[in-house]
């Protein structure tokens, strides 16, 4: 969260690709969290254009039934927009 909150995106995504090559199936909270990440990255960085996909997203996370963990998303969307927004 921090290099993104830094648009230091080239090191976000090496630390990701070498976390997710550590996960296994039960790790399902860090590779929905890293998975969204991603999409983070993508939308800072233009290659995503609507912010929908991401809501989306958070919805099917939280249609898969767990809450806790969209409402942990929503919280962390909206601070790196909020904060991405402040540095343009």
């Amino acid at each position: 969260m921090i290099l993104i909150e830094r648009r230091e995106f080239y090191h976000a995504i090496y630390f990701i690709k070498h976390l997710e090559k550590l996960l296994i199936y039960q790790d399902m909270f860090i590779i929905v969290s890293l998975n969204f990440l991603k999409q983070i990255i993508a939308y800072l960085q233009g290659e995503i254009t609507e912010k929908s996909k991401l809501e989306r997203y958070i919805e099917m996370v939280e249609e898969l039934g767990n809450p806790t963990t969209a409402m942990f998303l929503r919280t962390n969307l909206e601070q790196l927009l909020l904060e991405s927004n402040s540095k343009n």
